[in-house]
């Protein structure tokens, strides 16, 4: 027995040193936390002065407090200075960039102004905006004056020809001559200079001639074609209207501008972009526009000028009501709605629409 004994336990020891215990993973992740292989170093700043800098702030955040506060006091003292030099009424003056001055008005601090009353009506207070506030405040410089005039000027197609071709021939000249065809819209008074006109109705093409003439100036363009309607549409003959080409974006712009600034008619894009020639323009400049609404269509206003019998002409539609009151029993039917605790119109939801009648 006491020999089997010392085998045994070398049999037991020979077997135990064989096998390995299993370690799972968040195990030994947790051991090798606690185990580094880098030398450990000092902290920068020790922790109980980063918990003492986080509750009551460090030295550069104080020393920061402490001069917003003396720059907030000296604003203040710069407020009330500014308020009491300025109880008097008088404005601030401020020179712009552009060296015009303006006035600034004084703002009131109620908490340090010891004179300040609150309003409790609008009476003697001054209305931003109000007709007097503007006159007073008027700006005195250049006065505007619109680009487009106030009504629409409505042309015949005698006229539209006269128009087209005279604004025509003064770009095409503009562009012969290597300017810019901007300067239609804004012509430059020179110190010699005359233009002749000359246009054929087979050339198709406006021909000009500058030569050079004593005291010339060339006054606004609008007036200028307009003041021409009145004395060429009195012609019995007028020259076609060229097929002109288009193709050129800033010639069809020129010409646009030039057509709204003298009637105030507005061409759509799809109009311009459809316009390749001077006759396509003019096509839609004289073409019939549609009534908004068929109750304004002049076929309708000749009938209501007859006054033809049995028949009614109203701006919108005719719906339920309108039947009913024609017939007199609307009024019985809303007094039933009304007893019955019925919407009368609309529905019963408190935000909808009623109609009125």
């Amino acid at each position: 027995m006491r020999a089997s004994r010392p085998a045994e336990q070398a049999l037991r020891l020979a077997t135990s040193s064989a096998s390995q215990k299993y370690v799972c993973r968040a195990c030994r992740a947790q051991a090798a936390r606690q185990f580094h292989t880098s030398v450990p170093r000092p902290a920068q700043v020790p922790l109980y002065q980063r918990l003492r800098d986080t509750l009551f702030g460090s030295k550069q955040s104080q020393e920061a407090e402490k001069g917003r506060g003396e720059k907030q006091v000296q604003r203040r003292e710069e407020e009330q200075q500014q308020s009491s030099s300025q109880e008097d009424g008088a404005l601030e003056v401020v020179v712009g960039r552009d060296g015009q001055e303006y006035e600034v008005a004084a703002v009131v601090d109620p908490t340090l102004a010891k004179n300040y009353i609150q309003a409790m009506s609008w009476e003697g207070l001054e209305r931003i905006g109000s007709e007097e506030w503007v006159k007073r405040r008027a700006d005195q410089g250049e006065q505007y004056v619109g680009f487009i005039p106030k009504k629409d000027i409505k042309l015949t197609p005698k006229q539209w020809k006269i128009v087209l071709s005279d604004i025509m021939a003064d770009i095409l000249a503009l562009k012969r001559a290597g300017r810019s065809v901007d300067q239609v819209l804004h012509p430059n008074v020179q110190e010699q200079g005359t233009a002749n006109e000359t246009w054929t109705p087979d050339s198709g093409l406006p021909s000009f001639s500058i030569t050079k003439q004593q005291s010339l100036r060339v006054v606004a363009n609008e007036r200028q074609y307009r003041g021409t309607l009145g004395r060429r549409s009195k012609r019995s003959t007028i020259a076609p209207i060229g097929d002109v080409s288009l193709h050129d974006p800033a010639i069809k712009l020129a010409l646009h501008k030039i057509i709204l600034r003298v009637s105030g008619r507005r061409i759509s894009d799809a109009a311009l972009n459809s316009s390749h020639t001077l006759s396509d323009l003019y096509s839609h400049l004289t073409a019939k526009t549609k009534s908004p609404s068929l109750a304004r269509a002049p076929e309708i206003r000749r009938l209501k000028a007859t006054s033809a019998a049995n028949v009614s002409f109203v701006p919108r539609k005719v719906t339920m009501i309108d039947r009913e009151k024609q017939v007199g029993r609307w009024k019985v039917i809303e007094e039933e709605l009304v007893a019955r605790g019925l919407p009368v119109t609309g529905s019963r939801f408190q935000g909808a629409k009623t109609v009125v009648h």
